[in-house]
């Protein structure tokens, strides 16, 4: 009898320990980004002459801070061809660069990087912000896109001595669109009954 009870016990605590091992979290770095400074990656064109694109990353769980990745930023949809990078800013540049552009507006060779903690000069923020782009637009378009690519290590610190871990990516793409008639209407439709009141 205790024989079967304690089997029994012993197969609930490794069902447990299976549903534990399903729930528990990968180490991850979230590539997202904020367009126009208004903490969405989508974006509906009104007339902008320029866009402004900031990638984040942001790491769960979080540690020290950020240490490096060497990444690419592609463009998609009309974003070749309606518009022009006129400015790219690698936040994480001090001892590498900014990266390469090329001249369908995609960026290749970036390396985002900070020494450790323990040499000072340090930037702990989670998330953290690593790339600016303005992208003037010089034509028109539909849609046009931007995420990062081919993350060759997504590297973060666990102390202020550079001891580092690797964590798996999740890239995240940057949407501008030009709005349609079926989603126009509606809101002329509500300043046109809002005029009335």
């Amino acid at each position: 009898m205790h024989v079967a009870r304690l089997s029994s016990v012993l197969s609930a605590l490794g069902v447990l320990v299976v549903c534990a091992g399903y729930v528990q979290a990968q180490d991850t770095i979230t590539y997202y980004w904020d367009i126009n400074d208004t903490g969405s990656d989508t974006f509906l064109y009104s007339g902008e002459e320029v866009i402004n694109f900031k990638m984040y990353a942001l790491m769960e769980p979080g540690q020290v801070g950020f240490a490096g990745s060497i990444y690419e930023i592609r463009g998609g949809g009309d974003y070749a061809d309606a518009g022009e990078v006129v400015g790219y800013y690698n936040y994480l540049s001090t001892y590498t660069d900014h990266g390469d552009l090329q001249d369908n507006n995609d960026i290749l060779d970036i390396e985002s990087f900070q020494l450790p903690l323990m040499f000072g000069l340090f930037d702990p923020s989670n998330p953290i912000l690593l790339y600016e782009i303005e992208w003037e637009v010089t034509g028109s378009f539909t849609i046009a896109t931007l995420t990062s690519a081919n993350h060759l290590n997504n590297d973060v610190y666990t102390d202020i001595y550079g001891t580092s871990e690797s964590y798996d990516a999740v890239t995240a793409t940057a949407t501008v669109l030009i709005p349609s008639p079926a989603s126009v209407l509606p809101m002329v439709g509500l300043l046109a009954w809002r005029h009335r009141r």
